[in-house]
């Protein structure tokens, strides 16, 4: 469900949890190999993938 709050899908939620991705991915030794970033037809997902760091 998109909406406010940290138990919906929003902006605020999706950049912590890209984050703690990224992380994991550098523990693991996975800086150098990078990742590929990409959206499909849901919503919202065309905007949470183009979104940026602040």
């Amino acid at each position: 469900m998109i909406g406010a709050g940290n138990n919906r899908m929003n902006i605020y939620t999706v950049r912590q949890a890209t984050q703690g991705l990224a992380d994991y991915i550098c523990m693991q030794g996975g800086r150098e190999r990078g990742v590929a970033i990409a959206f499909d037809s849901r919503n919202m997902s065309p905007e949470f993938a183009k979104e940026e760091k602040s």
